[in-house]
């Protein structure tokens, strides 16, 4: 209770002051937010202040500016109606059938009428022929204006108000001109022509003042009819644009009000507009002030208020980190107090650690020699399993008396003396302490040392578990191949040492794929772990037994003083492999075979060892399987030559040095040849012509089978098609097929798209499979030769009578042909088993209605006895060996009696 007391009330200290301290800087950041505030607001309220006020003053200039544009432009349309009013006057007062004629030069000598340097006048008749004027005689017509719509107006109505027309370009010149005119009457009221005033449209935007309007203002008149007399903005002057009146104008025409802000619908421009409706005529004045230009003067002070606002905002904070800076060093040593306490209350009664307070006890000259318990915690008094009353005061060599040999007391003195905390994990082996792994952090208190002890042998037990996983075989618990290279190393090590011998032994089970074809995975792995037991039971203390995966075990023997290894060790290890296993009640018995290699012989490095004990395994396996064989130099040139190969034949076909031959097969009742058959040839650059029966092992083992059995399905088909539209009939081709490619899904449709390709007719194509490759999984070989025969393809039974087929699976395929092995042809004459067998399968095959092609024919006695037991075909040396295609060609030539293939 005494030390429950006292975290309780270290605790609300602790909270006390870490409040008091919250609070200190929340004074510091709320008077900063405050002050913030005050700048940002009093910055936002002038720049809305000097905003507004820059808005007004733009609209008044821009009210002021129209009121001066629109006085001139009142002065100008007035003078401008006045001169036609005068014209009229003049006009019909002088041709009042007096009999005077009307002059212009006159009106002009005589200072009624405007200068001609800025106005153009002009007569039209009442046919609308143009004249200057008339004197004398009068003047000739200078061009015809009866179409133009000022002139129809006039001769349409009298409403004795000018006519302003729209701005128009003079052809001649190109110069825009905007047309005023008025109507002339005869003296009965009747239309006697129009009297026209043209003046250059820059005319009325003349008092355009950029010291005020800037390049972006605009002055202009605008039509009712939405299109422009004159615009001018900057020093672009245009006419005739036509814009929507109602978007150019809302908002502005306003009397005596303020600019409406407008986007201008010419040019996409914000601008302060005013307009007015000119009396009299048809027409708009409309004056506009940029509001970026009107504007610019305000948006450089907002900058210069946005700049000195964040300066001060900056300065504002510099100053608050400054003072606050200086309270965190004023409380640093409470933080530095706090620290321990918070140490202190970490160890609580909550913890699952054990929690140690003890006091240093130092001798005579100031040296700290021991410790003595001042408080713990439940934890504690469970460890050390004494009762916290009896724990405090004492001392720390009578409970944990280990502590001078396992480090505790060298720690504890250490950091008491130094203030450096330290942490370690050690194996308990006292047997008084519940934990087998311990960890210890000890930090520096006053007059002490706090010690926490926790029990990590639950996480050691983990830590183990993963590493025997990481290094030891799932199924059987045997050393991996991780562990085996460490093993054989340190095995090598002492051998080097010691000058002594290593044997490394590698063991495969024979066909151990039958108990998992047969009994399934499960009894597999069950069959392996029993050959590992066994395996163990027979090795030594100083042996290892390993698995690599698989069926695959690797023996490391080294050779030691008490004894050595000898042959007699292999034999042993392969009679107890070899021993019956019972799994489900079924009696199991396998052989091995072992392969050997002997350091320092047959390698130094563990990777070689281990790789020439392989070697010899599969040596043991090629002579016969269930022996041992040593590791020797020929092994490994073998290998070095078969490895050799392999590389050599995976850049044969991009090499172009895979050919085919063909042998004739011939029908014995017309001694026709009726059909070839495709055998492939590798024609190797140094090693000549290299049979089959050495490199298809070869490819079946490393899966090049697949690409080169495709190349012989494509180049004998397409050889075949060549030799048809040579003109040599129909052949019959016979291609073999390999286990590989029999298993493949798309077997049918590889074989259908190289017909397709070629154009060749999938009859004459025969497929020639092996017993063994079809009675391997005999429902999946019938679907496939279904298939296969639903194509149109032929079916043959190769080498039949050597493999293992039975008369009942024979029923059920759907072959067309069955070929003699040439094992049972070639003694037929003399030997009279092998007639017995050869009359046995042509009798069985023409009671099934099958074909019977025998191989291998190589005499007249052999020809004449298959001739005269009604064999079918024949194929051999006796007719021809293999030819190249270009040498089968000419034969075909020669022979000129071809049968077409059935």
């Amino acid at each position: 209770m005494l030390l429950v007391t006292k975290f309780q009330g270290i605790s609300a200290a602790l909270r006390r002051a870490i409040a008091s301290e919250v609070v200190g800087y929340m004074h510091f950041v709320l008077l900063a937010v405050v002050l913030l505030v005050v700048i940002w607001s009093v910055t936002a309220h002038l720049i809305s202040v000097e905003e507004s006020a820059a808005e007004g003053a733009a609209s008044l200039s821009t009210r002021e500016m129209m009121e001066t544009y629109e006085a001139q432009m009142v002065r100008n349309l007035g003078a401008i109606d006045q001169t036609l009013r005068t014209i009229k006057y003049a006009y019909e007062t002088q041709r009042g059938g007096q009999g005077k004629v009307f002059s212009l030069l006159e009106l002009r000598q005589k200072g009624l009428l405007p200068p001609s340097l800025v106005f153009d006048i002009r007569l039209a008749d009442r046919q609308g022929d143009m004249a200057i004027g008339w004197a004398g005689g009068g003047s000739l017509p200078l061009i015809n204006v009866a179409d133009q719509a000022y002139f129809l107006h006039h001769q349409q109505n009298d409403t004795g108000a000018a006519f302003v027309g729209k701005a128009t370009r003079n052809p001649s010149n190109g110069e825009w001109a905007l047309q005023f005119s008025r109507r002339l009457n005869r003296a009965d009221g009747s239309f006697d022509g129009t009297a026209i005033l043209a003046v250059d449209p820059g005319y009325f935007t003349s008092g355009y003042e950029v010291s005020r309007l800037h390049a972006q203002g605009v002055i202009a008149l605008l039509g009712s009819d939405g299109e422009f007399r004159v615009k001018r903005s900057g020093d672009d002057v245009s006419s005739g644009q036509a814009v929507d009146y109602a978007a150019a104008t809302h908002g502005a025409l306003k009397e005596g009000g303020n600019a409406a802000l407008l986007v201008s619908p010419w040019d996409g421009l914000e601008r302060y507009t005013v307009a007015r409706t000119l009396r009299g005529f048809p027409l708009t004045a409309l004056v506009g002030l940029s509001r970026h230009e009107q504007l610019a003067p305000f948006y450089q002070h907002r900058r210069t208020y946005l700049v000195e606002a964040t300066v001060a905002s900056v300065l504002l904070i510099a100053i608050i980190a400054a003072v606050s800076r200086l309270n965190w060093q004023l409380t640093s040593s409470r933080r530095r107090m706090r620290r321990i306490q918070e140490t202190y209350y970490s160890a609580s009664e909550a913890s699952l650690d054990a929690f140690f307070v003890l006091r240093s006890v130092p001798d005579g000259y100031g040296l700290i020699t021991d410790f003595v318990f001042s408080d713990s915690n439940a934890r504690g008094e469970a460890l050390t399993r004494i009762t916290k009353g009896a724990l405090l005061g004492m001392s720390l060599r009578v409970v944990f008396p280990r502590s001078l040999n396992n480090g505790l007391l060298d720690d504890l003195i250490a950091v008491a003396e130094t203030g450096n905390s330290r942490e370690t994990e050690w194996n308990d082996a006292d047997p008084s302490l519940p934990a087998e792994w311990l960890y210890r952090q000890v930090v520096q208190v006053e007059d002490g040392a706090v010690v926490i002890v926790r029990d990590i042998s639950e996480r050691k037990r983990l830590e183990t578990k993963i590493h025997f996983q990481a290094t030891h075989d799932t199924l059987t618990s045997l050393p991996n191949r991780h562990l085996l290279h460490e093993r054989l190393q340190n095995a090598i090590a002492n051998a080097l040492r010691f000058e002594h011998s290593v044997w490394v032994m590698f063991i495969d089970l024979d066909r151990f794929k039958s108990i998992n074809d047969i009994l399934g995975h499960k009894a597999g792995d069950i069959f392996l772990q029993s050959v590992a037991a066994r395996l163990q039971t027979q090795a030594r203390v100083v042996d290892t037994v390993a698995r690599l995966g698989g069926d695959e075990f690797v023996l490391v023997l080294p050779c030691t003083f008490e004894g050595g290894i000898s042959s007699a060790t292999a034999k042993r290890f392969m009679e107890i492999v070899s021993e019956p296993i019972l799994i489900e009640e079924r009696e199991f018995k396998l052989s091995c075979s072992v392969g050997v290699a002997i350091f320092p012989d047959d390698g130094a490095t563990p990777e070689l060892l281990i790789e020439r004990a392989d070697i010899a395994m599969y040596r043991a396996k090629e002579s016969g399987r269930n022996t041992f064989q040593f590791f020797t130099a020929a092994m490994n040139e073998r290998l070095v030559e078969r490895l050799r190969l392999e590389a050599d034949l995976r850049k044969a076909i991009v090499r172009n040095e895979l050919i085919l031959h063909y042998q004739p097969q011939v029908d014995l009742a017309t001694d026709q040849i009726v059909g070839v058959e495709a055998l492939i040839r590798w024609q190797h650059p140094q090693l000549g012509m290299v049979s089959p029966v050495r490199f298809i092992p070869l490819a079946e083992e490393t899966g090049l089978i697949g690409p080169i059995g495709d190349w012989v399905i494509r180049t004998a088909v397409a050889q075949n098609v060549a030799w048809q539209c040579a003109g040599y009939g129909q052949l019959r081709l016979s291609v073999n097929l390999s286990a590989y490619q029999f298993g493949q899904p798309e077997l049918v449709e590889s074989i259908a798209a190289v017909l397709q390709e070629h154009a060749m007719e999938s009859h004459q194509l025969e497929i020639e499979l092996t017993e063994s490759m079809v009675m391997k999984d005999v429902d999946r070989a019938i679907s496939v030769l279904r298939n296969l025969k639903a194509l149109g393809v032929k079916l043959s039974i190769d080498d039949f009578g050597t493999g293992y087929s039975s008369l009942s699976y024979l029923k059920r395929f759907p072959i067309d042909e069955l070929k003699i092995d040439q094992s049972f042809v070639q003694d037929i004459a003399t030997n009279t088993d092998d007639a017995a067998i050869v009359l046995a399968i042509i009798s069985l095959a023409h009671s099934l209605r099958l074909r019977v092609i025998a191989e291998g024919v190589e005499t007249a006695s052999q020809l004449d006895f298959l001739r005269q037991h009604g064999c079918d075909e024949m194929q051999g040396y006796h007719f021809s060996r293999p030819l190249p295609a270009a040498e089968l060609g000419k034969l075909l030539q020669q022979r000129k009696c071809l049968a077409t293939a059935r």
